[in-house]
């Protein structure tokens, strides 16, 4: 199954990311930083859900908290 981690800025999405590359099915998992608001975060992820099919979608991030 292909998943979708997203995140508003590359602080946010990088820890994840370096951790989930360790992992034996870690090419099945793309990456996306969509910008900060819920507008940009909208167009880029339906941007990218038209580009490509996924299994699963992750919004992680802090809240504004950085």
């Amino acid at each position: 199954m292909k998943a979708l981690v997203v995140a508003a800025t590359s602080a946010e999405i990088d820890p994840v990311r370096e951790r989930i590359i360790r992992l034996p099915n870690s090419a099945d998992v793309d990456f996306l930083v969509s910008g900060i608001g819920m507008v940009a975060t909208s167009c880029e992820l339906t941007r990218q859900l038209m580009q490509k099919k996924y299994g699963l979608v992750i919004n992680v991030g802090l809240a504004g908290a950085i």
